[in-house]
């Protein structure tokens, strides 16, 4: 508000403002923003290259911002662009007709995250995640990455490099494929697993 004297002598004021707000539509009881959509693109951009500063120096927030990803794509059913971070992950089917599994103990790793971490909520789950402990976290993320590991190769299909890449993580990994799995005496020769 401003006020001055005329030069009559009589006060008069009148009424500022430092932005004019937005008109609301009609029928919305929505608030309006204050800002047109490319000044509020270019703050958001400003904000999020701030944040990435700050998610750089501190690999355990880091962390968690991954997991939080990971768990809400592949044991919550969020979408990627619902998630802060541009990883997008999907759980790698690993259907097998089960005559083929009879002689395995072998259990689909979805499972057996969905039992082990079925505490943490889909509401809040951030802050679930950030409570962790460390070992947990660990142990999250290891079954996480597991979901989206896949050395599938199609009937007709030929390996190429993401087979390559695959064959790269069982070498590391040392498991005894034979030591999990044999062929049952019902399948014929085509069940061979590469060793």
């Amino acid at each position: 508000m401003a006020l001055w004297a005329s030069h009559d002598g009589s006060l008069g004021k009148s009424f500022y403002r430092a932005k004019a707000e937005p008109k609301p539509k009609a029928g919305s009881s929505e608030p309006q923003p204050l800002y047109s959509n490319s000044l509020f693109a270019d703050l958001t951009r400003i904000k999020t290259q701030i944040v990435q500063e700050a998610v750089a120096a501190d690999p355990a927030l880091a962390l968690d911002v991954l997991l939080d990803s990971l768990v809400g794509q592949l044991l919550h059913g969020a979408h990627s662009y619902q998630m802060s971070i541009e990883v997008q992950a999907k759980t790698v089917a690993t259907d097998v007709p089960d005559e083929l599994m009879a002689t395995s103990d072998v259990r689909p790793v979805e499972e057996t995250m969905a039992t082990r971490f079925a505490s943490i909520p889909a509401e809040g789950r951030f802050e679930a995640i950030r409570a962790m402990s460390g070992d947990d976290k660990m142990a999250l993320l290891a079954g996480l990455v597991a979901m989206t590991v896949d050395g599938t190769v199609f009937a007709g299909g030929s390996t190429g490099k993401r087979h390559h890449h695959f064959e790269q993580i069982a070498r590391a990994s040392e498991v005894d494929i034979t030591a999990r799995w044999s062929a049952p005496s019902l399948c014929s020769t085509r069940c061979a697993v590469q060793r």
